[in-house]
């Protein structure tokens, strides 16, 4: 087959909730109809807020948080040890707390599968790290049990794989989660302004001025929740968040699947259990030179990316068939590789609440909780200092 993208293998969601007309103000306006917005949305709009939530897409969740594989765990990319290394200890527990606190909110809407994951040795570094990962786990307080090469592959029926490290507390998130909130939040009074660009912004400090395609909206507070397309929504974040395309294949049905999720290659691929007893993978950026950062484009599919992850797919699942479906999603990353969560400095009524570098899946509802309850005087989740914007001032 030609290699060019396909839709992702569920599908695009439909509209889920009946497209708004833009109003001139609103008390709050959220840029972004992806997880982090429409969670942001259906929390606001219990408390008795009337969000506007303006999305360029003709549906919520149309972007990454419906085109990625969903795999949500405690830890990040990052391997163990070198998540504590980077951050140091506590800073690093406190990382895992607040992704814990977000899987745990994602179970308790109904959102996740708590199927668990693996974190598999696909790489002789990886085995080599094993032990020293096994304990980095124990230090931040994740449960995981250490799994030898003959019962990952007695386990999941993969091979070419090392020891393993199984983490019960993971999990898969619905694909159409963003959908399914953006349904509760409209229930609850929210607003959709659907198929509408923002074009940027302008505050005069008690108020903010969203432009969009469609004409301008006023707000008391405004939540960037936009992921990639950030920095042409504000400027401010030219210099610190930027588009990284990931992508992804699926096979044709097999005999069987995985019975959950593996995380391999450092953290930087994935197996994953499709539809249809499918098998999707995901990952292998370094195929080429520039790991895809400064992608923003879904559409394109690169054949350096598909080729790698094709072999990585029959390496460890030699009865895969070649490809039926390739597609790609937009990341949003950092500069320093953690999320963007809280006011723009300066402008305290400018809230952003993105920068998730693909992890959307594990900490979008948790982020979306926390801003939330700061806007209404709670405090259920506790988000890491680190993640705060005052880090580049």
């Amino acid at each position: 087959m030609s290699l060019v993208a396909t839709p992702a293998i569920w599908g695009e969601t439909t509209a889920s909730v009946p497209a708004a007309p833009l109003p001139d103000q609103a008390q709050v306006v959220i840029v972004g109809a992806g997880l982090a917005g429409t969670a942001s949305a259906l929390f606001l709009a219990e408390a008795g807020w009337s969000p506007v939530v303006i999305e360029a897409r003709s549906a919520p969740g149309r972007s990454l948080s419906g085109r990625d594989t969903g795999l949500a765990m405690p830890i990040l990319n990052d391997t163990p040890h070198r998540l504590i290394a980077a951050l140091g200890e506590e800073v690093a527990v406190q990382v895992v707390r607040f992704s814990e606190s977000s899987l745990d909110l994602s179970n308790r809407l109904g959102l996740l599968d708590p199927t668990g994951a693996l974190m598999a040795a696909g790489m002789p570094q990886e085995t080599e790290q094993h032990p020293i990962d096994a304990d980095a786990l124990r230090t931040l307080g994740i449960e995981a049990d250490r799994w030898t090469p003959e019962e990952v592959k007695e386990n999941t029926g993969a091979t070419a794989f090392g020891p393993g490290l199984w983490v019960p507390s993971a999990g898969l998130l619905a694909h159409d989660a963003a959908s399914q909130l953006a349904t509760s939040a409209h229930s609850a009074g929210a607003r959709f302004v659907l198929d509408t660009p923002v074009t940027g912004l302008h505050s005069d400090g008690a108020h903010t001025t969203v432009h969009t395609e469609a004409g301008p909206i006023t707000a008391d507070v405004v939540i960037l929740a936009t992921g990639a397309q950030l920095a042409k929504v504000d400027p401010w974040f030219e210099d610190k968040c930027y588009p990284v395309r990931t992508q992804l294949l699926a096979t044709e049905p097999l005999d069987s699947v995985l019975p959950f999720p593996i995380r391999t290659q450092m953290g930087h691929a994935q197996l994953v259990p499709g539809p249809d007893q499918r098998l999707i993978s995901s990952g292998c950026r370094w195929a080429t030179p520039h790991l895809e950062a400064g992608e923003a484009d879904d559409t394109v599919v690169s054949p350096q990316v598909h080729d790698k992850l094709t072999q990585l797919t029959q390496r460890h699942r030699p009865d895969a068939s070649a490809p039926t479906h390739q597609w790609t999603g937009i990341m949003a990353f950092t500069c320093d590789g953690l999320p963007l969560l809280g006011p723009v400095p300066g402008r305290s009524r400018i809230i952003s609440c993105t920068g998730f570098a693909g992890h959307q899946a594990t900490l979008g509802l948790g982020a979306a909780r926390a801003l939330a309850d700061g806007l209404l005087g709670e405090s259920q989740i506790e988000v890491p200092d680190l993640f705060g914007l005052s880090r580049f001032v």
